[in-house]
This record gives structure tokens, sequence and C-alpha cells, in this order.
């Protein structure tokens, strides 16, 4: 049966796992400097290793890598800059900081609608695999909200990010709680076509 709607407004931590701060430095010794923005404004910079990065992603090794402009000049100093203007900065910094292995800040977990724009971000960049146990991890923590606001985007996340244990887990509580998740379509997916709606009616 769908939960009555103050349990749909159930309120989630408002704490997250990372916030988007100016500049910082996740790598020393780094080449590349991800410039981040937010509605069309920078708001930080990352210095990073395009090694380290390259051994996370497959996009991010074409690109440093390959034939492509950012690949090239990267052993010169200064760093070279790298705008992602079509990325969340704050998903982009937590996944710098998990595979740079700088985490003693990540102690509490995204929301919903986070996790889901880190799944966007490790789909774009293929880099599921390097982020794979936190996301198992925050998973399983928001697993015991099954009635809180947004609860229906774990299908978007364990689906993009091919985590089928866990995708049956939240489809399951999703099952015992609502009673049509046909209506909660646009939410489910995120704003995106990712997720077929056939899913969703089985």
């Amino acid at each position: 049966m769908e939960a009555p709607t103050k349990k749909r407004q159930l309120a989630e931590s408002s704490s997250t796992a990372v916030s988007t701060t100016t500049d910082l430095v996740l790598a020393i010794r780094g080449n590349v400097l991800l410039e981040l923005s937010k509605d069309g404004t920078v708001v930080g910079t990352l210095l990073v290793s395009s090694h380290v990065l390259a051994l996370a992603s497959p996009v991010f090794d074409a690109m440093f890598n390959g034939s492509f402009a950012e690949g090239q000049g990267l052993s010169s100093a200064p760093p070279k800059k790298m705008a992602l203007p079509d990325d969340d900065p704050k998903s982009m910094i937590l996944l710098c900081k998990i595979v740079h292995m700088q985490t003693k800040d990540l102690v509490q977990e995204p929301s919903f609608k986070e996790l889901a724009d880190i799944a966007i971000v490790c789909d774009k960049y293929r880099c599921t695999e390097s982020v794979r146990w936190w996301l198992r991890f925050w998973i399983t923590k928001k697993l015991a909200l099954p009635e809180a606001r947004n609860f229906e985007k774990l299908i978007f996340v364990t689906y993009l990010c091919d985590l089928p244990q866990e995708f049956e887990e939240v489809t399951l509580a999703c099952m015992l709680h609502y009673k049509d998740l046909s209506k909660m379509y646009p939410s489910l997916t995120h704003g995106s076509g990712y997720v077929p709606m056939q899913i969703v009616g089985k």
C-alpha cells in the first residue's frame, strides 16, 4: 500500500558526504586541474592525478592517454586545466576523493538525490567498479528508510550502477511500501531515460 503523504515527507539528514568547496588538492603532484561548474558558474577546482583517474576510468584513460586535446601537454607545468561544465560538482568531488584514497572525511552518506547524481557520473565515466563498495555501503544504510522522500531513486542507482543484489532489495522494499511505482517514474528515473518503463512495470 502507498505510504501516507506525511511519511513520504520523512526528512533525510541534511548532511552530505562532501560539500562543494572552492579549491581542493587531492594529489600533491597532480598534473590536471579539474574545473567544476554549477549552473554555468565555476564553483571550484580539483588538483588531481591523470594517472589515478586513468586507472579508475577508461573514459579518462582515453582522454588523457589518447589523441584527445585533454591529454596533450600533461607533463608540463603548471597543471593542465580541464573544464567539466556538465558534471555535478559534488559527485565529481566525491568520485575523485575516493579514487585518490582521500576518504577520511566521508563520514556521512549522500542523500538519495546525491546518490542518483553520483550514479550518473559513474556511468558517464564508466568507473562504477572504483566506487562499488562505497555505493553498496550507502545503499545498505538507505534500505532502512523505505518511507523517506526519494527512496525510489535507489532503483535508478542500483540499475544504472549494475548492483543486482541491491536492486532486488530496493525494488522489493518499494513494492511493499508503494502501490503504484509507475506514478513515481519521473522521480524514480531522476529525470533521465536510463531506466526502461518496462522495469517499473515488472
